[in-house]
């Protein structure tokens, strides 16, 4: 292990700021950039100036999949799933409909803990600063109503709804698959290695070894008492801290839950998932922090994964 040159990154899954110790001469020369894109602050990080272009590629796919995936873009495949009437076939980009699957996957796999349907509960929620919300209980109630994801049905690139309310949030599977497309075009135009971060699904790609601290939950940006190394993997985490407010003295998250349209209260803040596929780990953290650690722990090591709660 002593002669792996190895990066320490500090994950901050909120402040999404990475410290890479490498800029002291690991790479003989780097480049970096640093895009808004997924409605987070993204960087990804090559060992060269010359991958310039192919980092600039991979930018391009990734927005090209939030355009796609925004549940708040009426005019995105998920927009125009959302806003269809029941048994209404909507074609779809291939894209889309990939994740849609592995998303549902993952779905029945949980038995719903973690569901894709939950799209009308996301809506009438906030976190954004000055308009934090908590719905009403009745809301919530009528929302849960359209949650399930047994009313999604997928055929040769179509996808239909089985009720007109049912709506599709996608925020914990396309982050993950863009993280997966930037690596297969990085490596595709030559890059050897490197760094994705999107903030919070980190992906490291080549052969080299990468030591990744994890932030602790609350505590001040760049504290971590955890950390997990990787090769070619990904690491996904899913925390309370990450978007969240306070309100009569409690703190009200954005993992809800699907059963009852609250925040999941666990005696943990976060969970890491280091598995393969980006798109994986996306859907896993959260579905473990749902599922809870006991039942968590048995999802993650039926898919080979490894998860670490905070």
């Amino acid at each position: 292990m002593n002669k792996i040159k190895k990066i320490l990154i500090f994950v901050l899954t909120l402040g999404l700021f990475l410290g890479f110790l490498w800029r002291g001469g690991v790479f003989d020369k780097s480049y970096e950039e640093t895009q808004f894109c997924l409605d987070t602050v993204c960087t990804i990080s090559v060992e060269s100036g010359k991958d310039k272009e192919a980092v600039s590629e991979a930018f391009k796919r990734i927005n090209e999949i939030h355009k796609l995936m925004n549940m708040y873009d009426k005019d995105s495949d998920v927009g125009r799933i959302n806003s269809a009437k029941a048994n209404e076939w909507i074609e779809v980009d291939e894209s889309t409909y990939y994740v849609l699957k592995r998303a549902l996957e993952i779905c029945e796999a949980t038995k719903g803990n973690f569901d894709i349907t939950i799209g009308q509960l996301s809506a009438i929620w906030s976190f954004k600063d000055g308009v934090e919300k908590v719905p009403i209980q009745s809301e919530l109630v009528e929302k849960c109503k359209t949650v399930g994801y047994e009313s999604i049905v997928l055929e040769n690139g179509k996808v239909m709804k089985l009720r007109d309310d049912t709506w599709i949030d996608l925020g914990g599977a396309a982050k993950g698959y863009a993280g997966d497309e930037a690596k297969r075009i990085l490596l595709e135009n030559g890059v050897k290695s490197g760094l994705i971060d999107l903030g919070g699904n980190v992906i490291a790609f080549g052969n080299r070894d990468y030591t990744i601290g994890l932030q602790t939950p609350f505590a001040p940006a760049g504290s971590y008492e955890k950390t997990v190394e990787i090769r070619n993997k990904s690491v996904v985490t899913s925390g309370t801290y990450q978007r969240y407010f306070e309100k009569n003295n409690k703190i009200f998250h954005h993992i809800l839950s699907p059963e009852n349209g609250y925040p999941v209260d666990r005696e943990y803040d976060s969970v890491t998932v280091v598995c393969e596929e980006s798109i994986l780990g996306d859907c896993l953290s959260t579905a473990i922090f749902v599922l809870g650690k006991e039942e968590g722990k048995v999802l993650a090591e039926r898919y080979g994964c490894e998860v670490i709660f905070q």
